[in-house]
């Protein structure tokens, strides 16, 4: 369960991050936890299948602290750098728990109670992460949010409100003075003919097109 919940998330960040994701591994590591858990039905072996299915939790959390680290190369963004943060703690945490729960590294009496202990340290990673997600889709509405305040919506330009608030904001020169700035106008003779004559689509598409 918690492996197929770490492929959803991954593929699920891919797709959010305009990434393809790799199907083919995505099953094959499904079907190596399934495994696992068939064999620890089969042999009584719990905890090293439980060891097992985590490594390949860690393997799902690695690869998606790796996809926010690159978004957040490309576009900065503490979102996305708390996300590659928080996701490669779990990995590592995910890591230890799996080392602290194998029977044959550890006295039989220990392994019950170190389990619990990094599943109660995983259990808040994994609110953490949540966290994360639910961060990344609270700022994506923001930034639509935000062009949709600052662009037309046909042309892609800044719009009044746009231009005004980042002629507001120019930031200084090192001499204290604000930065010129130049304005272009432009008019479109007989654009009201395009419109008439071949209708007002074809007039949103010169507009996009100047």
């Amino acid at each position: 369960g918690g492996t197929a919940a770490y492929a959803l998330i991954y593929v699920g960040t891919l797709h959010w991050l305009g990434r393809r994701p790799h199907n083919s591994f995505v099953v094959a590591a499904l079907a190596l936890a399934l495994a696992f858990s068939i064999a620890a039905c089969m042999h009584e072996a719990g905890y090293v299948s439980l060891a097992l299915t985590i490594c390949v939790d860690a393997l799902f959390q690695v690869l998606i602290a790796h996809a926010f680290w690159q978004a957040f190369r490309r576009a900065r963004g503490l979102v996305r750098a708390s996300a590659a943060v928080v996701f490669a703690v779990s990995a590592m945490a995910s890591l230890a728990r799996a080392y602290a729960v194998v029977p044959a590294w550890h006295p039989v009496g220990a392994v019950l109670p170190a389990n619990t202990q990094w599943l109660l340290v995983f259990i808040a990673l994994l609110i953490m992460q949540a966290g994360c997600l639910l961060n990344l889709v609270n700022q994506a509405l923001l930034d639509q949010l935000r062009s949709l305040a600052d662009f037309d919506a046909l042309t892609g330009l800044l719009n009044r409100g746009g231009l005004a608030r980042r002629l507001r904001h120019r930031r200084a020169h090192s001499d204290g003075s604000l930065p010129s700035v130049a304005l272009l106008c432009m008019d479109l003779d007989h654009f009201k003919d395009v419109n008439d004559t071949h209708g007002h689509g074809a007039g949103d598409d010169v507009l996009r097109g100047v």
